[in-house]
């Protein structure tokens, strides 16, 4: 019998700038390594030298993708059992330090109306590449944008 093997994909707004692109990532990854306990180990992962490594558990693509497809991404995952998915948008990007605003503008619209910049999904990694596969695996560019490989 075969291992589940997991995935988490993360989904970025394409032609943003590489720390607008790493900032949504780590915001996303956080969020839902807090939802998902089983992303990263429990225990410190550990060298030779004493020095702390990350225990992340399986595999993390970050992929491109424009505000349109990602909002259709998480309708799309409405209702879908086996992955959990978190979204962020620019209204949390506009709104930094202010997390009272932050979640009453939110709890107010609809996903569309908060311009998602980000989505992260993870679950069993076949079904994780099912909703994913059209997207391009994002890289950066020499000149500072990012853009599709």
């Amino acid at each position: 019998m075969q291992p589940n093997i997991q995935r988490t994909a993360i989904i970025v707004e394409k032609n943003q700038a590489p720390g607008v692109i790493a900032n949504i990532s780590a915001i996303l990854m956080g969020q839902m390594a807090l939802a998902c306990e089983n992303i990263y180990s429990k225990d410190p992962i550990i060298d030779k030298s004493g020095v702390r490594h990350a225990g992340i558990k399986h595999n993390v693509v970050v992929l491109a993708a424009s505000r349109n497809q990602i909002a259709q991404l998480s309708l799309s995952l409405a209702g879908v059992e086996d992955v959990q998915y978190i979204v962020f948008g620019e209204i949390g990007q506009k709104l930094s330090n202010s997390f009272g605003e932050y979640e009453e503008q939110i709890a107010k619209v609809t996903t569309d109306a908060t311009s998602p910049m980000g989505l992260v999904i993870t679950g069993e990694h076949d079904l994780v590449r099912k909703f994913t596969r059209k997207y391009s695996l994002l890289c950066t560019a020499p000149v500072g944008c990012a853009r599709v490989c």
